[in-house]
């Protein structure tokens, strides 16, 4: 029994130990293997930011704020724009100078769909979402990948199927970067159709959303409103589920009525995705470059 426990007892220092020396990397390293720990940082951080960009997954892969003045990327997966989420993201916001927020806005952004209210819950009560586990996972496993960290200086990322042989990076600005070849999903571009006809865009949280940009106009703050470019498979899917109830023609004008400046960018490329929805690495770049240019 004393061996056993003895046993017991240096496996869990041993595992302990691994699990600190994960979170004491430099950030360097964190950031190429840690999806955890990135979205930890996202949700604890208590930064006070000139500049905020706000939205969904389409947004955290577009925008790297790197060409903004003191520039945060508060998107996260699967987000509405929640009452919520915009009280959050004011609070992120210095309170004087100069204050912007640029809203990404994609159809899903402005729906009730389901996967949205399990990001309300996980900020409200700011749940841990770096656990013990999944840190040994991470550090045993890039372990056993240093040869592919000594060729490239990264290591590869884990869990993400559809990236592999590729490398998501993701940047103390809240910016994930993400380089791969470019592939396209007939059966992804069906779901997320029978998605926006079963949870469209809400007439009541665009209510919500266009009085909040009024308030932050008459409070000083500038508001952005941009559309979020995706794959033609995609977009054709949006403009199929959505020809007959929401019309982004007047959801921009209605924007521009409440305060706030609409940014029309057009990439003008064939599919500038990395899996049929989200901006890859150098279009993100291009994208951003664009968006800077044209709110100066």
């Amino acid at each position: 029994m004393k061996k056993f426990s003895f046993i017991f007892l240096n496996l869990f220092i041993f595992l302990f130990i691994l699990a600190l020396l994960g979170l004491c990397r430099s950030q360097s390293l964190v950031r190429n293997y840690g999806k955890d720990l990135s979205w930890h940082r996202k949700v604890f951080d208590n930064g006070s930011y000139q500049t905020l960009f706000l939205g969904d997954s389409r947004v955290y892969h577009a925008i790297n704020p790197e060409l903004f003045t003191n520039a945060y990327n508060f998107a996260f997966s699967a987000n509405s724009y929640s009452s919520f989420y915009l009280g959050l993201a004011k609070e992120r916001l210095k309170k004087k100078g100069q204050r912007k927020i640029y809203l990404g806005i994609t159809p899903e952004s402005l729906s009730l769909y389901e996967g949205n209210k399990e990001i309300d819950k996980y900020l409200k009560h700011k749940l841990p979402v770096i656990s013990l586990w999944n840190v040994i996972k991470r550090n045993i496993f890039t372990s056993l990948d240093l040869i592919s960290f000594l060729k490239t200086g990264t290591f590869r990322e884990l869990n993400s199927p559809f990236l592999e042989g590729n490398t998501t990076i993701y940047n103390d600005n809240g910016w994930w970067e993400v380089s791969a070849e470019v592939k396209e999903s007939e059966a992804m571009a069906r779901n997320y159709e029978q998605r926006l006809l079963k949870f469209p865009p809400d007439s009541g949280l665009i209510n919500q959303l266009l009085k909040t940009v009024t308030d932050w106009k008459k409070e000083g703050i500038d508001v952005y409103g941009f559309y979020l470019p995706t794959s033609p498979m995609v977009a054709k899917a949006e403009k199929k589920a959505l020809e007959k109830v929401f019309s982004f023609t007047q959801f921009r004008e209605a924007f521009k009525h409440s305060g706030g400046q609409w940014l029309d960018i057009d990439l003008e490329v064939e599919n500038p995705t990395f899996d049929g929805d989200h901006l890859n690495k150098n279009f993100a770049y291009f994208f951003t470059k664009k968006l800077y240019q044209l709110s100066l």
